[in-house]
């Protein structure tokens, strides 16, 4: 079975072909054109189309990503997703049954439905890091250059086993370790990653992130100091306190923190990187991107509270020439879950092409590399592939793109 999105894109670049050297972002064109066609048919679909539609967007980020004068190229299908998502389905069978059974448990025995309800989570927690490294895995198994295809070993058990160690030293450690967790997992699957047969190797340490990521963390705790301090209880004052805006504010410049914090944590990983003797550098300038990212957020919604507006009143409109006063109430809940609907699809499309687009050309245009000949001796890689996609992490929206 193939369908039109699991093509090779045919447009070509709209740029002049970079010249033999490092990493550039050399746009296909297209791109707008792409995501709304993504959206309608995912849309109309009920969401079947997801599967051939983050394929076909795959294949755009991949061919425009020029490495050394040659693009990379995505292999994966919409099928070999839409595979994998069935697949998700028969193991979270069990899960929904659990779920069921713990429901009606809570009512009899509170105490054995809550202490199912936390082996519930547990199963979820197990189940989300086996999906994460397995569509990693696949990912790289269908990304080529040259025609030269990237792997990744290791086992999904062991991975488990690193993640369930880390998350208990950073819960025993209120969150300090967290820097020294994340540079632990990244070392396992980056130390067992390869392009054919040139493998990958990460010499970073967490002490050094350790700065970048106390900022957010003395947010955090501050608005929790802040919470317990203040007693806030919205329960007996209609008027809200003043300590309610302060959390929130504390809140958000927490998320504002994290932002920069795994920016600056994205560049220190590529830093710290290397192919045998080919050594990866990168000037990614985080304040650029958060100044985008911001601007992006501020500016879409504003358009998009705008368009919902406009939408619902459209909607109305239209409607109430012919609708009676007692179905103006339904009709207005339809218009607002339609309004939602086109604003968030409008939200996505534009975020992956203002936000997404710069990110990803500011990664590739920022890097440089040592050694680049060393390339040009790559040998083809022998690693099994996995037959199926990874429709398991499509479901929970794990994974970059």
């Amino acid at each position: 079975m193939t369908l039109a999105a699991d093509t090779p894109l045919a447009v070509p670049l709209s740029e002049p072909a970079p010249p033999s050297g490092p990493v550039r972002f050399m746009d296909r064109g297209g791109l707008f054109g792409l995501l709304v066609k993504n959206a309608v048919l995912t849309l109309v679909t009920f969401g079947i189309y997801r599967f051939w539609a983050r394929a076909a967007l795959r294949r755009y980020w991949w061919g425009s990503i020029v490495v050394a004068g040659d693009p990379l190229e995505y292999t994966g299908t919409g099928l070999e997703l839409f595979i994998g998502f069935l697949m998700f389905l028969g193991i979270m069978l069990p899960f929904g049954l659990v779920y069921g059974l713990t429901a009606l448990l809570q009512h009899a025995n509170p105490i054995i439905g809550g202490l199912l309800r936390l082996v519930e989570g547990l199963g979820f927690f197990v189940l989300i890091q086996f999906v994460t490294f397995r569509a990693r895995r696949y990912r790289l198994s269908r990304t080529l250059w040259r025609g030269v295809r990237a792997s990744q070993g290791g086992s999904s058990w062991a991975y488990l086993r690193l993640v369930i160690g880390w998350t208990l030293l950073s819960a025993i450690t209120l969150g300090i370790a967290y820097p020294w967790a994340r540079i632990a997992t990244t070392r396992y699957l980056m130390d067992r990653t390869a392009l054919g047969d040139l493998e990958a190797r990460f010499e970073g340490r967490g002490s050094d992130l350790i700065l970048a990521w106390i900022v957010p963390y003395v947010i955090f705790a501050g608005s929790i100091v802040l919470l317990i301090t203040l007693k806030i209880d919205t329960t007996k004052e209609a008027k809200p306190s003043p300590g309610i805006f302060l959390v929130g504010l504390g809140y958000l410049t927490w998320l504002f923190g994290l932002l920069v914090y795994f920016l600056i944590e994205l560049r220190y990983t590529i830093r710290k990187t290397r192919f045998g003797e080919v050594q990866i550098g990168s000037l990614l300038s985080v304040g650029g991107l958060i100044a985008r990212i911001v601007g992006f957020g501020i500016a879409a919604w504003l358009v998009l509270v705008v368009a919902m507006v406009a939408i619902i009143g459209l909607f109305m409109g239209l409607g109430g020439v012919h609708a009676g006063a007692g179905a103006s109430q339904t009709l207005s809940i339809i218009a607002s879950v339609v309004a939602f609907v086109i604003a968030f699809g409008l939200f996505n499309i534009l975020r992956i092409f203002w936000i997404d687009r710069a990110i990803v050309r500011q990664i590739c245009d920022t890097m440089s590399m040592t050694n680049v000949d060393r390339l040009d001796r790559i040998g083809q890689s022998t690693a099994p592939m996995p037959s199926a996609g990874e429709g398991m992490a499509d479901a929970f929206d794990i994974g970059a793109f």
